[in-house]
């Protein structure tokens, strides 16, 4: 099993369910970016199933305002299958890099990071 933490800001977040149990889970994508030249980003994506699912089934407007864009820490186990850097261009018939590789995580827990004061005063009116 390989484990990560990382810190990143939430840039999406969508209801998803399982058709034959009804099951119910929050699939929050997360931008890690260095910041360099290179554009090294990626994308990690992590299920969610309690309070963060909660918050946005009751108010997704809400909960988009709140979070997306929010500075987290997520920790999890990836998801090995699911590493993915290429991918195959059916129109031509070539593997092509990704604009953000990127990985699912399992077992993943995401904590919001506190705002920084200025940021906090502007959300507080």
């Amino acid at each position: 099993m390989l484990t990560t933490t990382g810190t990143g800001r939430i840039t999406n977040a969508r209801l998803a369910q399982n058709k034959k149990n009804n099951d119910e889970w929050l699939e929050v994508t997360i931008a890690c970016d260095d910041f360099s030249d290179e554009d090294n980003g990626i994308r990690i994506q992590a299920n969610n199933s309690n309070g963060m699912l909660k918050a946005f089934k009751e108010n997704p407007g809400a909960f988009n305002k709140a979070y997306v864009g929010r500075h987290v820490t997520f920790s999890g186990s990836i998801v090995h299958k699911s590493v993915s850097s290429h991918y195959f261009d059916d129109k031509d018939g070539l593997m092509k890099p990704r604009k953000n590789p990127g990985f699912k995580l399992s077992y993943a827990t995401i904590e919001r990071s506190p705002l920084p004061k200025t940021e906090a005063k502007t959300m507080a009116k």
